[in-house]
């Protein structure tokens, strides 16, 4: 309850500036946003132990973003895997099909 009380302070307090400028706007928003998205003051994301894809979410296998979330190591290397490994398939039919045009010109 402490959380929801200085939400509404912080409210009040904002509210009462004049006159209103769009960044108060902004920001009564946002905190109004916090109030009905997670009335109960408990951070969601944060209680999660693992990941998605069942990995957990430890000191060696998270990585936390400029915006404070986090991500999980290995689902973030085994995208980048995934990825290459598609580049390189491209790659290959790429120079087959590369291969038979050229093969086309000389016959």
């Amino acid at each position: 309850m402490q959380w929801k009380q200085k939400l509404k302070k912080e409210i009040e307090a904002l509210e009462a500036k004049r006159p209103r400028t769009q960044s108060i706007r902004i920001q009564l928003g946002q905190l109004r946003r916090r109030m009905v998205q997670n009335p109960d003051g408990v951070n969601q994301q944060r209680e999660k132990t693992h990941c998605p894809h069942g990995h957990p979410y430890s000191k060696q296998n998270t990585y936390i973003q400029a915006d404070g979330s986090r991500v999980c190591r290995q689902c973030r290397r085994d995208r980048r895997a995934e990825k290459t490994r598609q580049r390189q398939q491209e790659r290959q039919r790429q120079e087959r099909r590369q291969g038979r045009e050229r093969e086309k010109v000389t016959a």
